[in-house]
C-alpha cells in the first residue's frame, strides 16, 4: 500500500497534467499540486524554497540578517519572514519566489501571523510588544504591549480574523479590531507556541512546567494545554511527560497536532538535567492523548503540516536539514539538506511555478558501489541464520572517493537483497585500520532474511544528499541443519 505522502506526490503530478489537458479544470486549483515550503535559514540570511511534491529544493531567496519566523497569507500569494538581527520583515512573492519588499519593525522580531484577509500582519518584538502591520502600506500601525512578554514565542490568529493569541511565556489575546489586549493568562510555567483549531473553538498551547516542590528535587515536564476560546479557560492538558515542547502545528482538519520536542528532563537518581530532544510527538485532539512519536535524530525547531495533511515538515538546526514525516505511518520519508541553520518553516498550497524555461527531465538516480566488510576482522564471514537474536556487524568503509560518514543512518538496510533489516546501532569509528573514519552498523540476524546456503549479503542506503549506495560481501552460513 502506498503511504499518503507518496500518493500526494503521484496525485500532484497527475493533477498538473489534468490542468494542461482539460480547459475546464484550469479555472480551479488542484489540491496538493506545486505546494512549496518556505524555510528561514538564520545562519545564511536566506529562505530556502522546497517543492513538497518532490521533496526537493527549488531555490533560495535572499532575506535580511538572521531570518527566523515564516508566515504565509491565506491566499498563498505572500510569505513573510522576520529578520531578527536586522529588525525587519522580508516580503516574498510566492508566484515568482522573489523578495519584493522589506518592512521595518521593532527590535528582534520573531513569531508572526497574518490575518485571514491578508490586510494585517502581527509580529512579536523585543521588549514585550506585538506590532500590527498594514500589509498594503508596509508600515507598523500599532504597537501593543503584551503583559510579561520579552520577545520570542509565537502568534496564531482565529479563522474569523477577530483575535490573535500570543504565546510569550503566558498567553495574551489581542482584539484585532482595537489592537488591544483583552485577556492574559498562564497555562503553566512557560508557554512557547500556540495553534488554533480550524473551527476556532480551541487554542492549543505548547507549555513547559517546572516543579520546584518535588520531594525528590526540581523536575520539569511538558504538555499541550487546550483552551476554550469562548472563555479563554484551560479545559484539558495533554501530557508530554518529561518531553519539553518548542513548536506546535495542527493538521488542516484539526484531528491531530504535531509537537516538536526541544529537550527531555532526565533524573537517574545519581544526576539530573536536560537532554536534547530528538522527536516530534503526535496528539489526537479528539481523545486528548499522545498517540505516537517520530524520531527525527536531533531537536526540531519548528513544524508545519502540508495542506492535505499527509506530511509534516520539521526543521532540524543541528543537522542543517528538513525532515519529512508521513502522518499515516509517522515514519521519516525524506531528509532534505538545506544548510544555514534552518529555524522557521511554513507551507503554502498551490504555489505557482517559477517562470522560466521548461526543466529537463530528471536524471536517473546515481548509484555508487561501496566497500562493506561483514564481521570486520573475521575470515570467513560466518553468520548463523538459526540464531535470530545474534547481532551481525557490518562496516561501511571510507575510501579516497567515498566518505562513509555521509550515509544517512535512517536509510540503511541490510540482508539477502539489501532491503530487509534496519540497523539497531550505527557508530562512527575506524573499522579497517587505515585511520579514516568509517561506519560500523549492527543488525539483528533474524531481520536479514538470510537463509542457510547463502554466499553473499547486500547493504543499501542513501547519503544525506540522496545518492544511492550499495555494497556486497561474501558470507558463510553456519549452524545449519
Amino acid at each position: 500500500m502506498q503511504s499518503r505522502s507518496v500518493m500526494r506526490r503521484t496525485l500532484a503530478g497527475f493533477c498538473s497534467v489534468a490542468v494542461l489537458s482539460a480547459a475546464a479544470a484550469m479555472s480551479a486549483p488542484c489540491a496538493g499540486a506545486q505546494t512549496n515550503a518556505y524555510v528561514a535559514r538564520s545562519g545564511a540570511n536566506s529562505v530556502t524554497v522546497i517543492d513538497t511534491a518532490a521533496d526537493a529544493v527549488r531555490g533560495t531567496i535572499t532575506a535580511g540578517n538572521g531570518p527566523r519566523g515564516v508566515a504565509i497569507s491565506r491566499d498563498g500569494s505572500r510569505a513573510y519572514v522576520t529578520n531578527t538581527a536586522s529588525d525587519s520583515i522580508t516580503v516574498i512573492d510566492t508566484q515568482t519566489n522573489t523578495a519584493v519588499g522589506t518592512i521595518a519593525v521593532g527590535d528582534g522580531p520573531s513569531g508572526l501571523a497574518v490575518t485571514p484577509d491578508g490586510t494585517r500582519l502581527y509580529v512579536m518584538v523585543e521588549g514585550g510588544s506585538v506590532q500590527a502591520i498594514d500589509t498594503t502600506l508596509g508600515t507598523v500601525v500599532a504597537t501593543i504591549p503584551v503583559f510579561g512578554g520579552t520577545g520570542g514565542g509565537s502568534i496564531a490568529i482565529t479563522p474569523d480574523g477577530t483575535r490573535a493569541y500570543v504565546a510569550w511565556g503566558g498567553v495574551s489575546v489581542i482584539d484585532i479590531a482595537t489592537n488591544a489586549v483583552v485577556h492574559s493568562f498562564l497555562t503553566g510555567t512557560f508557554s512557547v507556541s500556540v495553534a488554533i483549531s480550524p473551527d476556532g473553538t480551541r487554542a492549543y498551547v505548547a507549555t513547559i512546567f517546572y516543579n520546584f516542590d518535588n520531594p525528590f528535587g526540581f523536575s520539569a515536564s511538558g504538555g499541550v494545554v487546550v483552551v476554550d476560546t469562548a472563555t479563554d479557560t484551560a479545559i484539558k492538558t495533554i501530557g508530554l511527560f518529561a518531553a519539553l515542547p518548542s513548536s506546535i502545528a495542527l493538521a488542516p482538519d484539526g484531528a491531530h497536532g504535531y509537537v516538536a520536542i526541544q529537550s527531555t528532563w532526565v533524573n537517574t537518581g545519581y544526576g539530573a538535567g536536560f537532554l536534547p530532544g530528538r522527536s516530534v510527538a503526535v496528539i489526537d485532539t479528539s481523545s486528548g492523548t499522545v498517540t505516537g512519536s517520530t524520531d527525527v535524530g536531533k531537536a526540531a525547531a519548528a513544524v508545519a503540516v502540508t495542506p492535505d495533511g499527509s506530511s509534516v515538515y520539521a526543521t532540524i538546526p543541528v543537522t542543517n536539514s528538513v525532515v519529512v514525516i508521513d502522518t499515516a505511518t509517522t515514519a521519516v520519508t525524506a531528509t532534505i539538506p538545506v544548510g544555514g541553520n534552518p529555524i522557521g518553516v511554513a507551507i503554502v498550497p498551490n504555489a505557482p511555478p517559477v517562470p522560466g524555461p521548461t526543466p529537463l527531465p530528471a536524471p536517473a538516480p546515481v548509484k555508487v558501489t561501496v566497500t562493506i566488510d561483514i564481521k570486520p576482522g573475521a575470515s570467513p564471514n560466518t553468520v548463523s541464520p538459526g540464531t535470530p537474536k545474534e547481532l551481525v556487524a557490518v562496516g561501511i568503509l571510507s575510501t579516497a572517493k567515498f566518505d562513509a560518514t555521509t550515509v544517512d543512518p535512517a536509510t540503511i538496510r541490510f540482508g539477502a537483497a539489501g532491503t530487509e533489516a534496519s540497523p539497531v546501532e550505527v557508530k562512527k569509528t575506524v573499522v579497517d585500520r587505515d585511520r579514516v573514519t568509517d561506519l560500523l552498523v549492527r543488525f539483528k540476524m533474524g531481520d536479514t532474511a538470510i537463509r542457510c546456503g547463502a554466499t553473499s549479503a547486500v547493504l543499501k542506503a542513501r547519503t544525506f544528499s540522496g545518492v544511492l549506495i550499495e555494497g556486497t560481501d561474501s558470507i558463510k552460513t553456519v549452524n545449519c541443519k
